[in-house]
């Protein structure tokens, strides 16, 4: 979810200035309480750079003594390319899209997840705990803990957009060649496709199966989109800076990006299309290779606290999936991050696992040879 998982840290100094409310927020640290014996020492954190940003992790080395050291990817193609590698090994925790847990589960690269020695567990939203890419495996085996999710929408400059924005065919408009970007990950962008061409039953499907007239459809889809966008971005940084200049005149967005626009005086809209609102989850997982099991089920435990979770939604701009987390933020702030409908968990479209993942990977890779 590609990098559309992991922005960038627009502004450092309004991020700091943003988690320091959040602090006062916060009070008294509310995980201090569930320390256990784990032993102190440092745990590996494959993820993206703004998981593991200080604001969000120096917490949990405050109380714990235990240091978190990231190795942080740009891409989910690359997080996977690195567990393979190393069959999981020399990691502790990592970040997994919600498309990615079961094939990784699978693989034997993350473990399986005792939720009884996580006390926050019970907080979660039942929506994600009991989740078909948690449940993997056997009848009661959890892959990982579900710890961040978004929507994703289009982002849109309203200043240039003439047309009605509330569906996925801008991306198709003609009007618009050469004033449109996309993002260059290919699971992604068959959704996409998928949703704008009606497969939404096929698409919340565990795992998404493509019959071969639409596996045709979709290519045949993303190829004539391809003539109309200027560019394929895999850095969020990259695709706000099309906004901002105005290069770019839609795309797919989350909330983040609104955010940051908008604090630079970019009149920018995201809104749910018509079609679907497609959804992701990252789950925070224990590496097979971890040789400090306590300590990652400590961190497990502190990702889904308010320590961790206020300052997520607060400064970075991300939902929660602990329903505490979410009751104690502002009522403006939740609404933004749910795209004003309190019931977004259950009417998206969630990334989940693609059936013939070689398939999926040729199709993107005839797209953009095309």
């Amino acid at each position: 979810m590609s990098t559309i998982n992991g922005p960038k840290q627009f502004d450092r100094r309004r991020l700091l200035k943003g988690a320091g409310a959040a602090g006062l927020a916060l009070g008294a640290p509310m995980t201090r309480s569930m320390r256990t014996s784990a032993q102190s020492g440092e745990l590996v954190f494959l993820t993206y750079a703004v998981y593991s940003d200080p604001v969000l992790v120096d917490g949990f080395t405050d109380q714990t003594s235990i240091s978190i050291v990231p190795e942080n990817y740009g891409e989910l193609d690359e997080m996977v390319t690195k567990l393979r590698a190393r069959g999981g090994s020399g990691y502790d925790v990592v970040s997994v899209a919600s498309n990615l847990t079961k094939q990784l589960f699978d693989e034997g690269l993350i473990l399986p997840i005792d939720t009884s020695r996580l006390s926050n567990w019970s907080s979660l939203n039942p929506a994600f705990g009991t989740a078909a890419y948690v449940q993997t495996g056997t009848e009661g085996q959890v892959s990982g803990v579900p710890t961040v999710w978004g929507p994703e929408g289009l982002i849109y400059r309203t200043d240039l957009v003439d047309d009605p924005v509330d569906s996925w065919a801008i991306l198709w408009n003609e009007n618009y060649k050469g004033q449109i970007s996309a993002i260059d990950y290919g699971y992604e962008m068959i959704l996409i496709a998928a949703l704008y061409l009606g497969y939404q039953d096929e698409l919340r499907a565990d795992p998404i199966v493509f019959s071969d007239e639409q596996f045709d459809n979709i290519k045949n889809a993303l190829i004539d989109q391809k003539q109309l966008v200027n560019r394929y971005w895999s850095d969020v940084s990259e695709a706000e800076a099309g906004l901002a200049s105005g290069e770019t005149v839609a795309t797919i967005g989350r909330i983040l990006f609104q955010t940051d626009l908008e604090n630079e005086g970019i009149p920018v809209q995201l809104v749910a299309p018509k079609e679907g609102t497609q959804g992701w989850c990252t789950s925070t997982c224990i590496a097979a290779g971890s040789q400090n099991i306590d300590a990652a089920y400590e961190f497990l435990n502190y990702v889904i606290s308010p320590d961790y979770g206020l300052p997520l939604a607060e400064s970075m701009g991300y939902p929660s999936s602990s329903s505490v987390v979410l009751s104690m933020l502002p009522e403006d702030v939740s609404a933004r991050m749910t795209f004003n409908d309190p019931n977004i968990v259950e009417s998206m479209i969630w990334w989940q696992a693609a059936g013939d993942e070689q398939r999926w990977n040729d199709l993107w890779n005839e797209v953009k040879a095309s």
